[in-house]
């Protein structure tokens, strides 16, 4: 088997080493379809790794299933088919999921690559079927891919690194497309494509979704909302007319720390209108109240409700959470609800400033005498005005 062996990259217990290739057009592929593959190249590499010359990959069912996103087995969740003798009610089988009808169908999805010249003439094709074989029982799934596959699992060039848990945690095709073509182009920042080869790419055929605002609405902004909501990925896209009709889309993104994206998706869930400290954003200064949308973008209140770019967004999100403590928070929670004591699990975890002090880490609660007793992870302990404390909390870590 040709191709240079990955012994120079390392690749963590819950990552995927995937190769560029995986990410191009195959045919149209549901969401379990598209995770279990990524799931058996995951192990393929492991396996391959240990011993380049493997082509019987093995692994524990129940464990592999986990690694899908199926925590257990279900009325709709099913190891094996419900149809085991019609040929025509196994292809029929749609109300039901089973982890053996999308192996099935793994066998008949195929990949291509094309080799063209200068001119960008075709001179050369190749093409594989996903997987060649399984076997699957309540212990053991075991499966061959191709050699064709397994040189590219094996070839470092091309290569990018796959989170597997983020993967199996999104509901739709469309977000595991994106997230892989996103991975690949994590340091860019910025993915111009036309609309044609994005089709391509969620598998779709050329006569559907030929209107745009149904591919906008049911793939787009599907995708793109699951994807928001679980990586650290901020990602918003523009579509670009050429004439009257929409050719293209310009996607941009930025990389949040773990840390803002905690604080950012609080602030979401929790608060309507925030009224911001003075902003400088480039040469721009904001006083105004900023709405927090749902889907996580900030609205300019003073300019037709219209919202941020991105990069503006960056600046604020980071501007907000360096400034936690300077923060005036309007919200139906704080002006119209009264704290109970099992509100204040939302806040272990957070840290509290007072007076320029930062405490980290609240692991206890405690109301004690119109004040609340306060624990942090380092033992000290805080008793203070319950409206002291709000105004302190701080949402993220230091």
């Amino acid at each position: 088997m040709s191709g240079k062996k990955i012994d120079n990259i390392i690749v963590g217990k819950h990552e995927v080493l995937k190769n560029r290739i995986f990410g191009m057009p195959i045919t149209k592929m549901t969401r379990h379809q598209r995770v279990a593959f990524t799931a058996m190249i995951k192990i393929g590499y492991d396996t391959l790794k240990k011993d380049p010359k493997e082509t019987v990959f093995k692994y524990n069912t129940k464990d592999f299933l986990k690694m899908i996103g199926i925590k257990n087995l279900g009325k709709r969740s099913n190891l094996f088919s419900k149809c085991e003798d019609e040929e025509e009610k196994l292809r029929g089988e749609d109300k039901d999921y089973s982890v053996e009808k999308t192996l099935r169908e793994l066998l008949t999805k195929e990949i291509t690559f094309r080799y063209k010249n200068n001119k960008g003439e075709t001179y050369q094709v190749e093409g594989t079927n996903l997987v060649t074989y399984f076997k699957i029982n309540k212990n053991e799934i075991t499966y061959n891919l191709s050699d064709w596959i397994r040189q590219r699992v094996c070839n470092v060039q091309s290569a990018y690194i796959m989170k597997l848990p983020i993967l199996s945690s999104f509901t739709t095709s469309h977000a595991v497309v994106l997230f892989e073509q996103l991975e690949q182009r994590r340091k860019w920042g910025k993915w111009e494509v036309n609309i044609a080869t994005l089709k391509k790419l969620f598998g779709f055929f050329s006569n559907e979704y030929k209107n745009f605002s149904d591919f906008n609405r049911y793939v787009l902004k599907s995708g793109i909302s699951e994807i928001n909501q679980k990586t650290d990925y901020e990602l918003d896209y523009e579509p670009v007319k050429e004439g009257r009709a929409i050719k293209k889309i310009i996607f941009r993104w930025f990389i949040y720390s773990s840390s803002i994206k905690k604080f950012k998706t609080y602030i979401r869930e929790n608060f309507v209108n925030t009224e911001l400290i003075e902003i400088q954003v480039g040469n721009r200064t904001y006083q105004s109240s900023i709405a927090v949308a749902k889907n996580g973008k900030l609205y300019d209140m003073k300019n037709s409700n219209s919202y941020f770019t991105i990069d503006e967004a960056k600046r604020i999100w980071e501007h907000l959470y360096k400034n936690q403590h300077l923060l005036k928070i309007k919200s139906t929670y704080q002006e119209n609800k009264n704290v109970t004591e099992n509100d204040y699990a939302k806040y272990y975890g957070c840290s509290f400033t007072m007076a320029g002090e930062y405490y980290e880490n609240i692991i206890l609660i405690t109301p004690v005498e119109n004040k609340l007793k306060v624990k942090f992870k380092n033992g000290a302990i805080m008793i203070l005005p319950e409206e002291d404390f709000l105004k302190g909390v701080l949402f993220g870590t230091k």
